[in-house]
């Protein structure tokens, strides 16, 4: 059986014998396809029925005749379709197809095809697609197409596609995108992007990205939206919002910062994103009832511009404390919520200060008492369990350098 199939498929492909053929690649490595052919037909019928080309009802000239319905038992070769089509393995049509295409194995058209098409493995259309397109592996467009794909690997639209795609490894396309993609692996799309791409791993965009991008990592040269994700990577861009654990952006919000607070007397902050949402990376140190400990954590935060000079920030953060090593396992966590008030001086160099909101969650036990932590008051405490929570507000001012 495996044998039969080979050769059927082997025998389309041989019968799918283009005019034009360009192979080039295109910019960022896209494969630019150019298959059409000129339609070269002589005749209509309103049926046909086929079991191995050219055994059938339209014989060996079936490729230069049109039909109204095709029925093809193995593998069936038309010079076009205006109605309905269906292969037990594989249509092959030499011209273009409207209306409804269904082959257990593939169904392949060198014109354009505008309707339902459903593949039991691939969908190959060198023209253009209007309409729905499922298959079981592929869909391989090699020009426009609008509409709705779904395959349970890939589908590739090698110029502007419009509508929805579904795979379930990768959507690629060389042109604009306008609509949605959902892929398990990846989305790639040389063009511009106006919609949103859903992935499972990676969002790329080469051109310009004008909605929301969700993955574990989304990158687009150009983004104009929202970016979901553990990393986001975007180029120049205007009124973009990346939301993830580490976010990069070409002309984004980058600042060192130094600052003391009442609890951590040296702290080191890196600050990455945008001014609207960024991440922040914190080190610090400073001594406790024991003896001197050292912070580690994790915070995001937002910028609120009064104008060029004055800006206000908020800050949530979570440091976890190491005062000792053998307690580096119990929960020892200050958290901080801090509003903090910043003067810029000059275009890189930033003065600050402003008040700071103490959640401290803690396990450790220091000569008998919950904290490694110098706590100077509470506005409430409570022990818990194994533990204690208690809060405060306090203070933090320091110097920030942005590059």
């Amino acid at each position: 059986m495996k044998t039969i199939i080979t050769t059927i498929l082997i025998s389309a492909f041989g019968s799918y014998v283009p005019a034009q053929k360009d192979t080039t690649l295109s910019q960022n490595g896209f494969p630019k396809i150019s298959l059409k052919t000129e339609k070269d037909t002589t005749g209509q019928m309103p049926a046909q029925f086929s079991f191995f080309y050219p055994v059938g009802s339209n014989g060996i000239q079936a490729p230069q005749i049109e039909n109204n319905f095709s029925l093809n038992a193995l593998y069936g070769v038309n010079g076009g379709v205006e109605g309905a089509e269906i292969g037990g393995l594989v249509n092959v049509n030499r011209g273009n197809v409207n209306g409804i295409q269904v082959g257990g194995i593939a169904n392949i058209t060198s014109g354009y095809s505008n309707g339902t098409v459903i593949g039991g493995i691939a969908n190959i259309v060198t023209d253009s697609t209007k309409g729905i397109l499922i298959a079981g592996i592929s869909n391989v467009i090699g020009d426009s197409s609008a509409g709705f794909q779904v395959a349970g690997i890939s589908n590739t639209v090698n110029g502007r596609f419009d509508g929805g795609q579904i795979a379930g490894i990768g959507n690629m396309n060389n042109g604009r995108v306008d609509g949605f993609q959902v892929a398990g692996i990846s989305n790639v799309t040389n063009g511009n992007v106006n919609g949103m791409q859903l992935s499972g791993i990676a969002n790329i965009v080469h051109g310009e990205t004008t909605g929301a991008q969700i993955g574990f990592i989304n990158f687009s040269n150009h983004l104009n939206g929202i970016q979901l994700g553990f990393l986001n990577i975007a180029g120049e861009s205007e009124n973009a919002i990346p939301i993830g654990f580490l976010s990069f952006v070409k002309n984004g919000y980058r600042a060192l910062e130094f600052s003391a607070s009442e609890t951590i007397y040296g702290n080191v902050a890196l600050k990455l994103g945008v001014e609207k949402f960024y991440n922040s990376f914190r080190f610090g140190i400073g001594s406790g009832k024991n003896d001197s400990y050292l912070s580690y954590g994790y915070g995001i935060g937002t910028l609120v511009s009064f104008n060029e000079k004055n800006k206000l920030a908020l800050d949530l953060s979570a440091n976890h404390i190491i005062s000792d090593l053998s307690n580096n396992w119990e929960l020892d966590l200050l958290n901080r919520f801090e509003l903090t008030y910043q003067r810029f001086i000059g275009k890189h160099l930033t003065v600050f200060g402003g008040p700071a909101f103490n959640v401290y969650v803690i396990q450790v036990q220091v000569d008998g008492e919950y904290g490694s932590v110098h706590v100077p008051y509470t506005l409430y405490s409570e022990d818990w369990n194994d533990g204690n929570v208690s809060m405060w507000v306090g203070f933090h001012a320091g110097l920030a350098l942005r590059f």
